[in-house]
């Protein structure tokens, strides 16, 4: 018998100063909420499933008939020191996120550089 394989990991996209979810992506980890908090920690990107939008967070916004949702946070990746690009030109870059249930949340792991103390 053979060990069952580890979880594909999900891609979330950056691109325009948005985090970009698939329509599956949100339907596995964050169905039925309105909002997402946007963690970052130690190098890494927390995304946390918020329920309702007068609970905080940034608020996802459905972007076509797929379901695929974004969040806007180009402010926050600005200040991590992501590449311009991302935020305001055509580039766009594809993270690996797993579930943490430790973190009840996404875990982009070396989202950015943290700065050195």
């Amino acid at each position: 018998m053979t060990a069952p394989s580890p979880p594909a990991p999900t891609l979330i996209t950056l691109r325009r100063g948005t985090l970009r979810l698939t329509g599956a992506v949100y339907e596995q980890y964050f169905a039925g909420c309105q909002a997402v908090a946007l963690l970052p920690r130690q190098g890494c990107l927390l995304i946390l499933p918020v329920a309702h939008v007068a609970g905080g967070g940034s608020i996802l916004k459905v972007v076509n008939a797929r379901g695929d949702r974004c969040v806007a946070a180009a402010d926050l990746f600005r200040e991590l020191g992501l590449c311009e690009d991302w935020l305001e030109g055509d580039g766009q870059a594809d993270f690996e996120a797993h579930w943490s249930s430790a973190e009840a949340g996404l875990v982009i792991e070396r989202f950015y550089a943290e700065a050195a103390s």
